[in-house]
């Protein structure tokens, strides 16, 4: 990489900065206030998911092993959540299909993309990181409230076991838990697509031309194939049921539960809430009811970012697994002013490396 560098600068004497594929970030000076703006910090929710989430960074990162450890000792009564997160190594398609499918229920999925965010966070605040916002993405609420210290370790960590299990589908047989399908529209022409098509809901408005719609199954999937027919992108989500929709109804009282039990304080930094008109603030028990009631209301994740970008965030900064906040922001933001990046590689790349370069990156911010 030094001699790489080294290239770079005689090839670019004149270049205010530049970027490297292989990891080699480059400015001549720092950016000024207003350039880099408010730093932000986004956490992922369900559907970002993936076997052996960030493997190298956990092995090699205190912080991240610390928090799978914490994580785990909410698992008392069933398969420890490393085990289902860090399965062992598959050498035929059934196999890994089959682990996919175990870390996609929501029992899983929301624990270990909420261990693997706050261990990430955790690093990055002993290196001196210290965002003036949080907004999480559906179940990544949950972990914004944490970084913004409305909740202790093992409070988060207690409740994001919760969460997932009460949004578990009932134990009937035929119970449909419904689907979820990203569609690559505007919301407009979404609606157009549902009007023909009975028992299906705006989910997620993610960004100005990706719109999430859940429901019945097999709705969706009438959904999925309208919008192909009509030139559409749309495709089915690697999620368990249909989140922020009457389809995990049964979830919220549950959730309220033990959200009432939970020792829950002021958030000290500002948290954004996904729920339209919904807020975070000094009410706590006002906190209470936001948190629990957001698993059946829409995510209006655009809106949110909308709302940063005009409080003065230009640097964003997404944890958990996977880059799916980090690609919505651009399709959000577009061309005006600002810097967003993954401390994650994604699945069957180096995390260790690339949490390292994120750390690179925010340094010559």
């Amino acid at each position: 990489l030094r001699e790489l560098a080294l290239r770079e600068l005689r090839a670019r004497p004149d270049a205010e900065s530049w970027t490297h594929p292989k990891g080699v970030f480059f400015r001549r000076r720092a950016a000024d206030a207003a350039e880099r703006g408010k730093v932000g910090a986004l956490f992922a929710g369900q559907g970002s998911q993936y076997v052996n989430p960030g493997m190298t960074a956990v092995l090699a990162v205190p912080p991240l092993r610390a928090a799978f450890d914490r994580a785990n000792r909410h698992f008392e009564n069933a398969e420890p959540l490393s085990r289902i997160a860090f399965p062992p190594p598959a050498f035929d398609d059934a196999t890994r299909t089959a682990q996919e499918t175990a870390l996609r229920a929501t029992e899983y999925a929301q624990p270990a993309i909420g261990a693997l965010a706050a261990g990430q966070f955790r690093y990055l605040s002993e290196l001196g990181f210290a965002p003036e916002g949080h907004l999480g993405h559906s179940f990544g609420e949950l972990t914004a409230l944490w970084a913004a210290g409305a909740l202790d370790d093992d409070t988060y960590f207690a409740l994001a076991r919760a969460r997932g299990a009460a949004m578990a589908p009932p134990a009937e047989a035929g119970f449909d838990a419904g689907a979820m399908a990203a569609v690559s529209a505007p919301e407009e022409r979404v609606t157009e697509l549902l009007a023909g098509i009975p028992d299906l809901h705006v989910c997620n408005r993610n960004a100005p031309d990706q719109i999430v719609v859940g429901g019945a199954t097999e709705a969706v999937e009438k959904l999925v194939a309208a919008a192909r027919e009509a030139g559409i992108k749309a495709s089915r989500l690697p999620v368990s049921a249909a989140f922020h929709t009457p389809y995990v109804g049964h979830a919220v009282e549950a959730f309220r539960a033990h959200v009432e039990a939970a020792q829950v304080t002021e958030p000290r930094g500002a948290v954004y809430a996904n729920t339209r008109g919904a807020s975070y603030g000094a009410d706590v028990a006002a906190n209470r009811r936001v948190l629990a009631e957001q698993l059946i209301h829409p995510v209006d994740f655009a809106a949110r970012v909308e709302e940063m970008y005009a409080a003065g965030f230009r640097t964003f900064v997404e944890f958990g697994p996977k880059s799916v906040l980090t690609t919505l922001v651009r399709r959000i933001l577009g061309e005006r002013p600002h810097t967003v990046l993954a401390v994650d590689a994604g699945p069957g790349k180096d995390a260790d490396v690339a949490l390292k370069q994120a750390v690179a990156r925010l340094a010559v911010l």
